[in-house]
Order: C-alpha cells, then sequence, then structure tokens
C-alpha cells in the first residue's frame, strides 16, 4: 500500500489530525490484506517525519527513496 498525500490545513498543525488520518489509512489497508505500506515526504517536514518514524514507526527506506530535494 501506499500513503500517497494527506494534508492538513496549518491552522490545525499540533492537534494531531496528521496522525488520526494517517492512523485511518493504515487501518484500511490492514484491514484489505496490506502488509507493507510506504509513503514519500520532503526531507524539511520535520512535523510529517515525526509522525511517521517517531510516532508509527516508519523507517527510511534509501532503496525506495527516487526523488531528494534540497533547498
Amino acid at each position: 500500500g501506499e500513503v500517497y498525500v494527506l494534508g492538513v490545513d496549518p491552522a490545525t498543525h499540533g492537534r494531531g489530525l496528521g496522525k488520526v488520518l494517517t492512523l485511518a489509512g493504515l487501518h484500511h489497508l490492514h484491514e484489505r490484506g496490506v502488509r507493507e505500506v510506504i509513503l514519500c515526504v520532503e526531507s524539511d517536514n520535520a512535523p510529517a517525519i515525526n509522525i511517521y518514524r517517531d510516532k508509527l514507526g516508519f523507517t527510511h527506506a534509501q532503496s525506495d527513496t527516487h526523488v531528494m530535494y534540497r533547498r
């Protein structure tokens, strides 16, 4: 499965909506038998990385990095 796009209104940042939305998607995929999920996130999106890595247990898969952006 893939988490492709997830957006949260900046006015609501810090309320846990990103985590809740991601979990809803993960549960949906799990119920359909998906056992592996990938997602893409910009490397400078620290709040999203915090959710995915630190709160939901995603890890960086170097082999799955197709595009890297840098400012």
